[in-house]
Order: C-alpha cells, then sequence, then structure tokens
C-alpha cells in the first residue's frame, strides 16, 4: 500500500485495539493524562523531546489503515502534527485545555496521539491525548515518563513494535464454528446493533464537555488507605462506593454501575516499557447506597473487582470479542457492545504512580489523569492517581451534567474523621 506519508505495516490490530477503534468510528474515544513540572526548558525542548517519545513508541506515530486482507492495521506514519506549546498565562486553566482536547477528534489518518504544552520559562504543564486503540491510562504515564527523560537528556531508545495484547496471551484468530453456533453469533451481533440504533448517545459535533480537578493532601490520603485496609478494602473501592452514594442519590438512582478498568501488565507479564493497550473493564454494579452499610458495600466492590482482574478473566473476555467482532463488521456492532454495559460512570484508577518526583533537574509537581469521553448521553468519568502521596481526581462530564467532585472528596474527608461510617 502506497500513501504519501506512510509508511510501512506495523501489524494488525489487536481485538481489544479493534474494538475502541471501530467504536470511536461513530462516537469519538480518546483521553487525557496531564503532569506539571518544574524547570526551565524553552519550548523546542518540548518538541524534540515529544518526537524522541514518538521515536521511540510505535504506535504514537501510528496510523489505521486496512491491510490487503481489509484488516484494520497500524502503519508507520510520519505525516504527525507538532506538538502544540501555547504560553501558559495567568488566566489559562490547564482543565479548560483537556477540555477542549476531549472535544476535539483524532483527524482522519493522522497518529492517534497528539501533545499539548502550556510553557511557563520555568514551568510548564504537558497534556498528551490518545486513542484508546494504542493506549490505556498507565501506558499514558509511561509516556510522561520517557518525556521527562528526553526533557533531562537522557536516552530513550526505540522499542519493538508491541503485540497486540490478545495475541500475547495465547488467543489469535476466532476458531471455525459449527453453523448453529454461527447463526447465534449473527443473532447476537444483530441484538448489538440495534442497541447501536438507540438514543444512549450525544451528538459529537458540538459536544461541549466540563473538567473539573481535585485532590486530598497526602496526610488525609494516608489515612484514608489506612482505614481502607483496616475495613479489608481498597481506596479504589471506597471512591467507587462514595461515588455511587453521591451521585447515585443525586441524579436518584437505586443503584449506580461503574465501569472499572484494570491493568493486566503485571499479572499478565507484560512488559511494562511498552505504550499499548493493556487493560480491559467490567461493569460492578453499586446497589446498597446507604451510608450505614458504606464498608459492607466497599467489600463486596473488591471482590467483584479481584474476580475479573485476572488472564483468565481476560482471556474469556478476549474469546467473546473474537466471537462477536469480524474484521469486515461496522462499528455498530462494538458501538452496540459497550452501549449495552448500561454504566453510570467510569472510575480509572491508576494507583500509586512510580514516577520519580525528580529527573535531574526537572522537578515533578503533580499528574492527574485519565480524563475520557465515550459521548454517552448519561455518562460520568473520574479519573484517579495518586502521586507523592497526593490523590488527585479527574471528573469529565458533559456539560450539562451537573459535577459531583467536590462532594466526592467531601464525602472521602468525612470517612477518614468519622470512624463508624
Amino acid at each position: 500500500m502506497q500513501v504519501p506519508g506512510v509508511g510501512h505495516m506495523l501489524r494488525p490490530l489487536g481485538i481489544s485495539e479493534r474494538l475502541m477503534y471501530d467504536y470511536s468510528q461513530l462516537h469519538p474515544r480518546h483521553f487525557c493524562v496531564a503532569l506539571q513540572l518544574k524547570a526551565r526548558r524553552s519550548p523546542d525542548d518540548f518538541r524534540h523531546a515529544v518526537r524522541s517519545v514518538q521515536h521511540r513508541h510505535p504506535l504514537l506515530r501510528a496510523i489505521v489503515l486496512r491491510d490487503p486482507l481489509q484488516r484494520a492495521a497500524f502503519y508507520d506514519s510520519d505525516i504527525g502534527r507538532e506538538p502544540a506549546v501555547l504560553p501558559w498565562g495567568p488566566e489559562i486553566r490547564w482543565e479548560n485545555l483537556v477540555q477542549s482536547e476531549l472535544e476535539t477528534d483524532i483527524e482522519p489518518r493522522a497518529p492517534l496521539f497528539r501533545a499539548t504544552v502550556l510553557h511557563r520559562p520555568a514551568r510548564a504543564m504537558v497534556i498528551f491525548t490518545f486513542h484508546h486503540a494504542i493506549a490505556d491510562a498507565n501506558a499514558g504515564l509511561i509516556v510522561l515518563r520517557d518525556l521527562l527523560r528526553a526533557l533531562a537528556g537522557d536516552p530513550v531508545d526505540a522499542l519493538d513494535v508491541p503485540d497486540g495484547s490478545d495475541l500475547r496471551i495465547g488467543i489469535g484468530d476466532p476458531p471455525q464454528v459449527e453453523a448453529d453456533q454461527s447463526a447465534t453469533q449473527a443473532a447476537r451481533r444483530d441484538m448489538l446493533r440495534a442497541i447501536a440504533g438507540q438514543q444512549l448517545w450525544r451528538p459529537f459535533e458540538g459536544d461541549r464537555i466540563s473538567v473539573a480537578s481535585a485532590e486530598i493532601p497526602a496526610d488525609l490520603t494516608e489515612l484514608l488507605r489506612d482505614r481502607a485496609r483496616s475495613e479489608q478494602t481498597t481506596i479504589n473501592s471506597v471512591i467507587c462506593t462514595a461515588l455511587a452514594i453521591v451521585a447515585g442519590r443525586r441524579e436518584g438512582l437505586g443503584q449506580y454501575t461503574i465501569l472499572t478498568p484494570v491493568d493486566l501488565r503485571q499479572a499478565a507479564g507484560f512488559d511494562g516499557d511498552e505504550c499499548a493497550m493493556r487493560a480491559y473493564a467490567s461493569p460492578i454494579p453499586i446497589s446498597n447506597l446507604r451510608t450505614d452499610r458504606f464498608w459492607e458495600t466497599c467489600r463486596r466492590h473488591t471482590s467483584q473487582v479481584n474476580a475479573f482482574r485476572n488472564v483468565k478473566a481476560f482471556q474469556a473476555s478476549t474469546r467473546n470479542l473474537n466471537e462477536l467482532l469480524r474484521s469486515d463488521d461496522d462499528p455498530q456492532v462494538a458501538a452496540g457492545l459497550l452501549g449495552s454495559l448500561n454504566n453510570n460512570a467510569v472510575v480509572s484508577n491508576l494507583g500509586v504512580s512510580s514516577l520519580p518526583q525528580r529527573i535531574g533537574d526537572i522537578h515533578i509537581e503533580g499528574v492527574w489523569g485519565p480524563a475520557g469521553q465515550a459521548r454517552m448521553t448519561d455518562e460520568r468519568f473520574i479519573g484517579v492517581v495518586t502521586y507523592g502521596g497526593v490523590l488527585r481526581l479527574l471528573e469529565a462530564i458533559p456539560s450539562y451534567k451537573q459535577t459531583v467532585i467536590e462532594a466526592l472528596v467531601d464525602r472521602l474527608f468525612a470517612i477518614t474523621h468519622v470512624r463508624n461510617w
């Protein structure tokens, strides 16, 4: 295939990558991570560092085209746009830039990654935007780490093209099926196409998003972690349960379902240096919104997360996708599949970031993310990351929805101070 600015084929998309890519053909879905640093660097220093990380990670410069067998495939590209380096004046909120990034689609036949830097002479805010086909949020932190290394003058050598997660865990193309199984799968795909035709999504054109951030200081974060451990649960389950109570009550719901992504790098032995999609997610309903049963509900949530935080559960999910998604399917199947999850929110908790607080003369002041949107009419996205002991939250919602991030933080503060709640 000869396309101006396009090089050789890197590889076909894996099944999880194709799910995200196909879905985005109807409902653009990408996400952002952000990092604030203190160091004296010029705009050209940032441009060079971004080019270095794109050289290191092949999927950061990839575009998606159809290969000779009509499969969606990653192709190397040299048509990527330069990172935008903008003056960071006192009137500019970096959250507004994340908002703008989420409102702006990835350009056709452009790499599925872009970078923006809000720049001051001795400080900067870096915002990376990724299509979900090439990365999960933890991959975003990997790329931020490599940017810091490049800015510090450390070598950032090129890596090989990462395999798709399905191939890495031993699941390839779907097997041949009997006629009755094929008919069943065709009926399932028809059902998903019907779901894709429902009024579950808002139009992308003119879509407006609100983004807000909040943080819990290190001392209170430690108290929250200790309290969660003493109750035999996790901070993630505490956040999800508190969100369900706050948002569920506000929206008049008796049950609140949260889509929970899990990182498979450690469980599946994936390379921790690669930028690739290495996560999958499952919806977890929280049906008890009573504060007097709070810790019981947290423990139940933790058990449900642990049940799919393993390679066998991921293999089962991947086999199901392999049965449903075909290389010649239209994007409606992917849209119907994700639309059928019926989640009210996404909570993407990256845990405790391993980013160092200093690399050379660069001091990292904070990390946020992820922030994303799936264009559902009723959705709320909460990104969580703990860095330097501080727990930071980032909320992204359609502009017509009411924010709950302050109420959520108030609830988390209360947990550290109320003994029996």
